[in-house]
């Protein structure tokens, strides 16, 4: 079986595949959610446009099999939609050819890939290893709907502001430092429309903190980032920090509702969050055709 650009009526069959696919742990791409709305938004949201990226596989006239890709130039990174395919043995059979197919779309100088799953996703693991994938730590991912017992800011130290251009050194800095080789860059965590990132200023162009955060395309709060500077940590920061950015993006999304994901050896994000009553929602694992770092 070719895999192929869509036709017309194969784009709502791949996303009832994909919808199906979502709904079971061992067969689902962490980076969308399980409700067939939800993910539409999510696809719908990507650049380039899914629909131009989409990759279907068809048997008779049965979607099988389907992938799609989005990518940053600005960071050489790209990461891939799925793949999906209806069950095991097209798996097996296609699943290695169906990643091929989206990454062939990538431009030039956007050489490193990734795609993410529940840790059960064994096939997607399997794939991985055989292509030399670098596979991630496991990642817990948490939510809230509500900022009940969050600590209020207060009057005294630093207060969280939003952060403007001027912030955008140090936060890069600071971004570098915490997040080596992320997704995202300190200036897009500034200048990018509908991310709200917050600082806490120290003074003379010192930065000693930052939140960044994002309304998704399917209406939920998606904290990216938080980090303290080296030299202010152990003084209650990250709980000032997590309550404003928090309660500013669950006022913003639509569904009020604030999700993230950290590492699940990360004993203290791990207290932090569920001490602000964050409750486990899944778990996920990413594959990179280049190294994790730290």
């Amino acid at each position: 079986m070719p895999i192929s650009s869509p036709r017309p009526a194969d784009v709502p069959a791949a996303l009832d595949l994909i919808t199906a696919a979502q709904q079971a742990p061992a067969w689902a791409c962490a980076y969308l959610g399980t409700e067939r709305e939800g993910i539409r938004a999510e696809l719908e949201d990507l650049t380039p446009p899914w629909t131009e990226t989409l990759r279907v596989l068809v048997s008779g006239d049965q979607v099988v099999g389907a992938v799609a890709v989005d990518w940053d130039e600005e960071t050489g990174r790209s990461w891939v939609q799925g793949p999906w395919t209806s069950d095991k043995t097209t798996w097996v059979e296609h699943g290695r050819a169906l990643l091929e197919a989206a990454i062939a779309q990538t431009p030039e100088g956007v050489d490193d890939h990734e795609m993410s799953a529940d840790p059960a996703h064994v096939g997607m693991a399997a794939l991985a290893e055989g292509l030399g994938w670098h596979r991630s730590a496991v990642n817990i991912a948490y939510e809230a709907e509500s900022d009940e017992g969050w600590p209020d800011a207060g009057s005294a130290g630093p207060q969280p502001r939003r952060a403007t251009p001027d912030d955008t050194g140090a936060l890069a800095a600071l971004h570098t430092e915490a997040f080596p080789s992320t997704y995202a860059t300190g200036r897009q965590l500034v200048e990018d429309d509908g991310r709200i990132t917050l600082v806490l200023d120290g003074g003379a162009g010192e930065l000693l903190g930052y939140a960044s955060a994002e309304v998704q395309a399917d209406g939920g709060g998606y904290l990216d980032f938080i980090a303290i500077a080296p030299g202010a940590r152990g003084r209650g920061l990250s709980k000032v920090l997590l309550a404003s950015v928090g309660r500013t993006i669950l006022a913003a999304s639509s569904d009020g509702k604030v999700s993230l994901t950290v590492k699940e050896d990360n004993a203290a994000a791990v207290a932090l969050y569920e001490s602000f009553g964050f409750t486990r929602a899944g778990a996920l694992v990413g594959y990179r055709s280049r190294p994790y770092q730290g």
